[in-house]
């Protein structure tokens, strides 16, 4: 990336830099090199430089300048800036001669860093897509080897060999799809929420001041594009389609323009993400690690989905409003602001944090009877009698972590809603063993 560097121009009043004169002009660049050294971005590089005087004496305003080099301490400079402070100081002082009296103070902005870039694609969200996606891509090779042992079976035939390469490739596909429209998705968002996000999340890049709202722009129509192309190489509509509605419910969402920014309306703004979460990802992905699996095995249909696909659906459909509920119980202040009425704005955190809080349970309770009744009398059963017990205890995970919490705690709120996701990463891990 290129620095971006912009300059201001600070005008002398009118007069030179005669005798006395230079004296008041010395007094104003050195109050307008303080003011910048100290006032400004400590990351950023501040420099004083190009001042001249009227006459050839310019060399009496030039000389009163040499004692900042020593009048100034470390701390008085910004970190990141190069050279010393003398080497700083002189250089405000060696501006050359010219026609209009000026003091220009240029401002280097920090370049863009992979941390930055990092933060950007808001990295919880990153690994929620990425477990999500090998989650129910392997929920699929599984159906698919299950399937073809079935059907050697049955006929008599050799066993067939399972399909690691192809898998691979249909999950590579997926997986760079999907990322990139995950980060185009929470990048646009990020650019139309800049000023709530100063409020709300100060620590986000384009709210910090660390990437232009025109780069995080070009980030995220970037990779939106790209996004698509990786999911048209692919072959399958079934990714063409996901990612494709992905993008169109993330960019609804949060996109300023007439009948779009959804996230204003509550029931819109769960319905883009359960939308997102907990139909697109479950079938859009499965069907097309199936039909690729299919192809690849030469088989001319495609198995349907598993009750554990939908069983997914339905468990992800309650985790995602839950979802959606918790991560405005922090950003009342923000939204309150600048207009969006969430359901935390209009109904309060406490009632939305316990009604949030009793989704889940409930989810994890109903998911943990359906899984150990399904199991009974089954070949599978110890499998689901582990998974049923795995639910129950992250449904005891929860109930401990959200007593503890006060909803009136902006940092507490926040650590609860991080421990959700990670309910979210923990539940893929148990799906591809959810036999029903």
């Amino acid at each position: 990336m290129v620095a971006i560097k912009t300059t201001t121009t600070l005008r002398k009043p009118p007069g030179s830099c005669h005798g006395g004169a230079s004296r008041a002009c010395s007094r104003q660049l050195h109050q307008t090199f303080m003011t910048y050294c100290r006032g400004h971005n400590p990351s950023s590089t501040f420099l004083l430089a190009n001042h001249s005087c009227n006459s050839r004496p310019d060399h009496r305003c030039r000389r009163r300048l040499q004692p900042l080099a020593a009048s100034l301490g470390k701390d008085d400079l910004p970190r990141g800036t190069p050279g010393t402070q003398a080497e700083n100081a002189a250089a405000a002082a060696a501006g050359s001669s010219s026609n209009e009296s000026q003091a220009a103070v240029t401002t280097t902005t920090p370049q863009i860093t992979p941390g930055a870039l990092w933060r950007f694609s808001r990295p919880h969200t990153i690994w929620g897509t990425a477990i999500s996606v090998v989650s129910i891509s392997l929920l699929a090779f599984l159906q698919h080897v299950a399937a073809a042992a079935a059907d050697a079976f049955l006929f008599n035939a050799p066993a067939p060999a399972v399909p690691w390469m192809p898998f691979a490739a249909t999950l590579a596909s997926a997986l760079v799809a999907a990322l990139l429209a995950n980060v185009a998705i929470v990048g646009i968002n990020q650019v139309y929420d800049v000023e709530i996000d100063r409020i709300n999340k100060p620590e986000l890049p384009l709210a910090a001041g660390e990437m232009s709202v025109a780069t995080g722009k070009a980030v995220s129509i970037a990779c939106a594009i790209v996004a698509l192309a990786c999911a048209a190489v692919a072959g399958t509509p079934s990714l063409l389609a996901t990612v494709g509605a992905s993008l169109a419910l993330g960019f609804a969402y949060s996109v300023d323009l007439p009948f779009l920014r959804w996230k204003r309306n509550p029931t819109l703004a769960a319905a883009c993400i359960f939308g997102v979460r907990a139909i697109a990802v479950q079938l859009g992905f499965y069907d097309h690690a199936s039909v690729s699996l299919a192809r690849a095995s030469g088989w001319p249909m495609v198995p349907p989905p598993p009750a554990a696909v939908w069983f997914g659906v339905c468990f992800m459909t309650a985790f995602s409003v839950a979802i959606a509920l918790c991560k405005d119980l922090p950003d009342t202040a923000g939204d309150a602001k600048h207009g969006v009425r969430t359901m935390s704005v209009r109904a309060g955190r406490k009632g939305v944090f316990r009604f949030a809080v009793a989704m889940l349970l409930c989810t994890y309770a109903l998911a943990a009877s359906v899984i150990f009744i399904a199991g009974l009398g089954g070949a599978f059963l110890p499998v689901n009698v582990v998974t049923a017990l795995a639910h129950v205890a992250l449904g005891a995970v929860l109930f401990l972590n959200a007593r503890r919490v006060d909803a009136d705690d902006d940092g507490a709120i926040k650590r609860f809603y991080m421990m959700v996701w990670k309910l979210f990463y923990a539940e893929y891990f148990l799906l591809p063993f959810v036999y029903l």
